[in-house]
């Protein structure tokens, strides 16, 4: 634990140093009047080589009293001084990410720009694949009649060609109007299948759901299966040891060392695992301390990342995408390998189910999970666009995949437990994605189960709920440009008290807007009246809105608060210094935004 605790130290104290001062939150220091231009930064070199990376000497700073489990400062708000809402600045905390990623130095925050299909390089495709009509097959919209078993054929069909389109043409598709339904009514495995229809909007393609399904473990009440299930491959979604990590890297790498990379080759995916319950102390979780009853984090399984391999070189890996955590030779860290189902879409359907009562939440499996439309597992490159879900309890899962966008999804409809959840994946993209129900999904969109480098992008939901981080240890997750509810919300993060953290480090916040209606609230990030909402590392820039308090020696930054930032939007800055430019895609994306 000594090289991982001085890589975090030495992150956490520079943020520190740099970015909270420790007292007041105004960081008017620090701003500054020009908004670097990514495309005039060199590229940032591929190293051919992977020294071990030093440990320098921490920096010395003042003291200042950290909150613990048994000493918790009193809930003292930073400073709620900061001038009025003023024309967007830009920050330090940008220049200083552009600095460390050009001088290979630690990044002050992960670079997200890898995140979504193909990394955000390139448009989702329009692949001209065989065309499977589900009307070909029997089905009949606008008919009143079930059909369920003609868009089974259809998928099974176009399952067994090397690509394929599923198609809805427009009207109102019945397949659930049977109770007593135990199993996912679809099922879809593989890879290079589009459900695509003829618009999501009232007149387009719906998929309706009347009767909801029914669970053989109702006492668990997050058992239900979902309507729709799909599977990219039916390897596990932990993946098969291959072979364990021999040097330190940290985040931002692109490179790893193991002890034996004979079995592995250039594409293959795989998972990067800390397995070692000696990682599991207090020094993981500076300034905090473990607590007796967190038992899933006492198994020191707590950092996890799906990944892809471009290169091998000896034992010495070079990933396609970069680290969101560091990792330390001291502890046992894994690489196993994972067969992944790839390009996969839902494109321009609604999927609308029967849900009426008023939620209460954990009222019973049916409040919880009965209504569960999509969960998605085991895929890379693939997406879901242009889709809208009404009156469900759970929208949509995915679940150990990488490499995924979700764009323009709708939730609308009666209120409900969960929106878009992302879990045990690694870059997957939520991007101009609204919850549009008068009070919000309780749980809005969210992180859970060693979640890393999520990104939700210009999306938004009600002032009422907020979002969501499910414990079981996520890191690395960014919410941008978001507008949404936080101070006197109702719903938000969830979690077991046996899981906690609800999030590990690096949970960051770019020009959050908090639409809240409560000023001058006290947000505890690391609650001890509670055996719940433990939030490690927070980094806020730009939180603007609604006047809520922080502890200041919670948070990792808080710069210009108050006031929103340029960039405008981390995860576009990060893009674009990536790659000299905006790509045609994400600009039309906003553009189109703008225009509705």
């Amino acid at each position: 634990m000594r090289d991982y605790l001085k890589f975090k130290l030495l992150g956490t104290l520079a943020l520190f140093l740099v970015g909270c001062g420790g007292g007041s939150s105004d960081s008017s220091s620090l701003l500054s009047g020009e908004n670097p231009s990514p495309t005039a930064t060199p590229t940032v070199p591929q190293p051919s080589a992977i020294p071990e990376p030093s440990i320098a000497p921490l920096p010395t700073v003042s003291p200042v009293t950290t909150p613990t489990p048994s000493a918790q400062p009193s809930p003292t708000p930073t400073s709620t001084t900061s001038p009025p809402p003023v024309a967007r600045t830009s920050i330090e905390a940008w220049k200083q990410f552009v600095r460390a990623k050009n001088s290979g130095e630690q990044l002050p925050f992960p670079d997200f720009s890898y995140a979504g299909f193909k990394q955000g390089e390139e448009a989702i495709p329009n692949p001209s694949w065989q065309q499977f009509d589900v009307t070909d097959f029997g089905a009949k919209p606008n008919d009143n009649k079930d059909d369920l078993a003609s868009i089974k054929d259809t998928i099974a069909a176009a399952q067994k060609a090397d690509g394929a389109i599923v198609f809805f043409p427009k009207g109102r598709y019945l397949l659930s109007e049977q109770d007593d339904i135990y199993d996912s009514l679809i099922n879809i495995n593989g890879s290079k299948l589009i459900l695509r229809g003829e618009g999501s909007g009232v007149g387009g393609t719906e998929l309706f759901f009347r009767e909801h399904l029914l669970s053989r473990t109702p006492e668990k009440m997050w058992t239900t299966p979902p309507m729709i299930s799909i599977n990219g491959s039916t390897s596990s979604s932990s993946g098969n040891k291959i072979t364990n990590i021999t040097r330190n890297a940290k985040i931002g790498d692109f490179h790893i060392t193991v002890a034996n990379a004979s079995a592995l080759r250039a594409d293959d995916n795989i998972i990067i695992n800390l397995k070692d319950p000696k990682a599991a102390t207090d020094d993981a979780l500076q300034p905090y301390k473990v607590e007796d009853n967190w038992t899933e984090f006492k198994e020191g399984e707590f950092s996890r990342e799906f990944h892809k391999i471009k290169s091998i070189s000896g034992n010495t890996i070079t990933l396609t995408m970069p680290l969101a955590m560091n990792i330390s030779k001291d502890y046992n860290w894994e690489l196993r390998k994972i067969t992944l189902g790839n390009n996969f879409g839902i494109e321009n359907i609604a999927f609308v189910g029967n849900w009426k009562e008023k939620f209460q939440h954990h009222k019973s499996i049916i409040h919880d999970s009965a209504w569960t439309a999509i969960r998605i597992n085991k895929y890379e490159n693939s997406w879901l666009k242009d889709i809208r879900f009404k009156d469900w309890n759970q929208t949509l899962s995915i679940n150990a995949s990488h490499s995924f966008s979700v764009i323009n999804s709708l939730e609308e409809g009666n209120r409900g437990h969960q929106s878009i959840l992302v879990q045990n994946s690694y870059g997957v993209l939520v991007t101009h994605s609204h919850d549009k129900i008068d009070t919000g999904m309780h749980h809005a969109f969210g992180v859970a189960s060693r979640a890393a480098a999520t990104v939700f992008h210009r999306s938004s939901w009600p002032k009422e709920t907020t979002f969501d981080s499910h414990a079981s240890f996520p890191h690395a997750t960014l919410f941008d440009r978001i507008d949404g509810g936080f101070s006197g919300a109702s719903g938000g993060h969830g979690g077991s008290d046996k899981s906690q953290p609800n999030h590990m480090h690096d949970l960051v916040f770019w020009n959050f807007k908090d639409l809240g209606n409560n000023d001058g609230i006290t947000r505890d990030w690391w609650r001890t009246d509670s055996i719940y909402s433990r939030f490690l590392e927070i980094k806020m820039i730009g939180w603007h809105g609604a006047r809520a308090n922080f502890i200041d020696p919670q948070l990792a930054r808080n710069d210009s608060y108050g006031r929103d930032v340029n960039p405008e939007s981390l995860y576009e800055a990060q893009l674009e210094l990536r790659l000299g430019k905006l790509p045609n895609w994400l600009n039309q994306l906003n553009k189109e935004a703008k225009e509705k």
